[in-house]
């Protein structure tokens, strides 16, 4: 049976509490990957179509929000959080919700996470998002694009600037990214110079609203 139908048939028996797709593009771009497009497209549009792309063309279900921000908008704002957890498209569950998926305390963010958490290395995850939009595995240790905080939060550095190729629109600076193998913070907040440059290629991550 077509994964498409399963997925809508499982909606439909399960009320729609079932939990989210999440995965990493099988293809990457580079950090200015929203240059070409139309100055009144934002950086989010583009990168949220070409995860519904990717999802397409693996005949995944649903629709897609791009793991990432700019000073106009980040997941913490613009996500859908779901109650029902968020899982691979081979089914391993990665969050039993959104609370644990961004429950996570980072020094100098603009959020939180609960009264005690610390800045400890402690795992977030329930395993890594290193699955494509077909179920494949990606390669260890792959990077990804985020410009985002554990939290969800727009990443700044310490002069409060935004770590996303000036709105991912730019070659030029540096960008925030994760890592695909990572289940503490690092999953979307492992940047290094020089790799946070932003003529690197790297994917997305796509999370099912």
């Amino acid at each position: 049976m077509p994964r498409r139908v399963v997925a809508i048939l499982l909606v439909l028996l399960t009320g729609g509490c079932a939990a989210k797709k999440v995965f990493v593009t099988d293809t990457c771009v580079q950090g200015d990957f929203a240059a070409a497009s139309p100055t009144k497209t934002t950086a989010l549009q583009v990168a949220d179509e070409f995860c519904n792309d990717r999802a397409r063309a693996a005949s995944l279900g649903g629709h897609y929000k791009a793991w990432i921000s700019t000073f106009c908008g980040s997941p913490a704002r613009r996500f859908t959080r779901s109650k029902y957890g968020y899982e691979l498209p081979s089914g391993g569950l990665v969050a039993k919700n959104w609370g644990e998926l961004t429950d996570w305390w980072h020094l100098g963010s603009k959020c939180c996470g609960p009264a005690g958490s610390s800045n400890t290395g402690d795992p977030i995850l329930l395993r890594p998002i290193d699955e494509g939009p077909d179920g494949r595995t990606v390669r260890v240790g792959r990077k990804v694009w985020t410009g985002t905080f554990a939290c969800g939060a727009v990443h700044e550095n310490t002069k409060h600037e935004t770590m996303d190729c000036g709105g991912w629109r730019s070659t030029a600076g540096t960008g925030a990214y994760g890592n695909v193998s990572a289940v503490d913070h690092r999953w979307t907040d492992d940047h290094k110079v020089p790799d946070s440059s932003c003529s690197n290629c790297y994917p997305l991550y796509c999370f099912e609203q």
